[in-house]
Formats: structure tokens, sequence, C-alpha cells
């Protein structure tokens, strides 16, 4: 098999899912590219990630030389911890970009998310050498970092934040995603907190938030969250599950607590 027969096998499929996409209405917007990417990252950003990759295959089969649609696949088959998809994905995106400075990060990414953290922290010092302003690319060292367990992660973090220009909310949003997989939720809550700030109308984010604090004991703040987003996106089914969890009030402030105190997270 040559070497890129089953890259291009994965990559066949991928296009195919986007046969399930509803065709445009009449009078919609034509399914340019960046009409395609408008899709794909509504869809990430309101965390569905499946729907989000089928935009960005679309996206990628209507012009692969454009960045930000390999982007987007990597980052959404990591979030749902598909490693070797995403590995796939890099792999062909630096045959398109050798020297991209995120692109190749995100290729390290994908190198310690499967173990090899060296690997990974050699290709992202590679790629940050080419000389990026990219703010994701200190999100994507800053992941190497934790799946390492080095504290190093809060200086990569923190230069991502002062990098971040327009849209700082995404950036934001991308490290307490990665935060709150890693039961950090004190500090997945300050990013939260930090998007939603600029970004109020998201019922994504208000959601992910009141998680986090619900993790935390903290239900009231939480209840308010997870109603802010279904005043948003009314019938959201995550939302509606994690107020039923919670219980109301005042009882499901007290399981709420008892659940903090056999729970408490390790230290930040």
């Amino acid at each position: 098999m040559g070497r890129f027969s089953k890259l291009e096998t994965q990559t066949r499929k991928a296009a195919a899912a986007v046969q399930d996409l509803p065709a445009p209405k009449q009078g919609a917007e034509p399914l340019t590219f960046d009409g395609m990417m408008r899709e794909a990252d509504l869809r990430f950003h309101g965390g569905d990630y499946v729907k989000a990759l089928r935009w960005y295959s679309q996206a990628l089969s209507e012009d692969n030389t454009r960045q930000e649609p390999w982007v987007g696949q990597v980052f959404a088959l990591l979030f749902q911890s598909q490693y070797r998809e995403a590995t796939v994905w890099a792999q062909r995106a630096v045959t398109v970009f050798p020297n991209d400075p995120l692109i190749l990060s995100l290729h390290g990414l994908v190198f310690a998310m499967q173990g090899m953290a060296k690997r990974g922290l050699a290709t992202s010092d590679y790629g940050m050498s080419q000389g990026s302003t990219d703010p994701r690319c200190w999100v994507a060292r800053g992941w190497i970092l934790l799946e390492s367990e080095n504290e190093n992660w809060r200086m990569c973090f923190a230069r991502a934040a002062d990098v971040a220009q327009a849209d700082q909310w995404r950036v934001h949003m991308l490290m307490g995603l990665i935060l709150e997989r890693y039961r950090k939720w004190v500090n997945a809550i300050e990013h939260y907190e930090a998007a939603v700030n600029q970004h109020t109308g998201s019922f994504f984010l208000w959601h992910r938030l009141g998680v986090c604090q619900a993790r935390l004991g903290l239900a009231r703040k939480a209840f308010e969250a997870q109603e802010h987003a279904l005043n948003l996106k009314p019938g959201y089914a995550p939302a509606e599950r994690e107020l039923r969890r919670l219980g109301g009030f005042p009882i499901g402030a007290m399981f709420a607590w008892i659940r903090n105190i056999f729970s408490r997270p390790k230290p930040q």
C-alpha cells in the first residue's frame, strides 16, 4: 500500500460525509468556500463537531490550498478524542503547508496526544521557530505541555491571550475547552468568562461555563449559566440535562455542595 493510499481513503470517506448536509434553500447563500467555512465555524463554536467536520471537509473539497479548514478539521477531531484521524489530517496538511507554523504546531500536538511528547515538543519548537503570530500556536503548545503535566502550559496560554487580537473570545474558548478536559475547573472558568464577556450571545459558552461552575459546587451560578444557554437556544438538550442534574434550588445547591466536598479538583 502506498504511503498516502490509506490517507486518501480517509479523505474520500470524509468528503463523502458531506452528502448528508442539507441542500441550500432557495434564495440562500450559495455554497461558496467562505459560506462553507461560516457554516463549519458556526457548528464548531456551538460544540457540534460532527457537523463541523462535514463542513470543513466540504470546504477542503472546494479549496484545499487555504489553511483554515485544515486547522478546523484537526481541532474538531482532537476535541472528539479521535487522535488517529487527527494525525491523518495533520500529516496531510503538512504536505500542503510544510513550513506553516500553525500547521506544524498542530502536527506536534497530535504527536503528543498519541504519547509522543518529545516528538510533539520538537515539532512545536520547529513550528514556533517559523515566526508565527497566530495565538493558536501557543494554544497548541500549551496543550502539549498540559498533556505532559508540565506547568509551563500557563505561560503558553497567557501568551496566547496576549497575542490574540480580533475574535479573542475564540482563543479563550479553545483554552477553556482544553482545560476542562483536564479537570482544571478554575482555569477553565476564567477563560470561559473572558470568552462570554466578549461574545455574550453564545449558548455553547454559557453551557460550558455552567458545567465547570457546577463541578466546583457553584450551583447558583451554574444554574443561571444554563438558563442563559436555554434562553439563547430553547430546547438545547445539554443545558436541559445540566439543569435537571442541578435539580433547582435550594436542593440543587445542597447536592452540588456535597459533590464538591467528595470530588474536589486537584490544586491548580
